[in-house]
């Protein structure tokens, strides 16, 4: 399994009331540590790549946009949200689900 979470006590308050095996699930702040789309000049397919080596095999890929307006990564980063980007169709699970 696999977490991203920017929020600290949103984490800490997850893995208070739900078992998390350290070997089984791993817990990631920064997504863009992962997509690598904070970098300049990598490929597509070199982030597909990394996407794959650090996100687990799956069936079910659950993910969500922040609340932009009420999003604590917005307010100490002074962020202007992009559009959220579609994730490539050859990394989906079998099911995709967005809320």
């Amino acid at each position: 399994m696999f977490t991203s979470e920017w929020n600290k006590h949103a984490v800490r308050t997850y893995k208070a009331n739900y078992f998390c095996d350290p070997l089984q699930h791993r817990f990631n702040e920064d997504i863009r540590d992962i997509t690598l789309s904070h970098r300049e000049g990598v490929s597509d397919d070199e982030a597909a790549e990394h996407i794959r080596q650090h996100i687990p095999q799956h069936d079910v890929l659950l993910a969500g946009f922040p609340c932009q307006p009420f999003s604590l990564a917005a307010f100490p980063r002074k962020m202007r949200w992009a559009a959220p980007t579609a994730l490539p169709a050859r990394l989906r699970g079998r099911y995709f689900l967005m809320s």
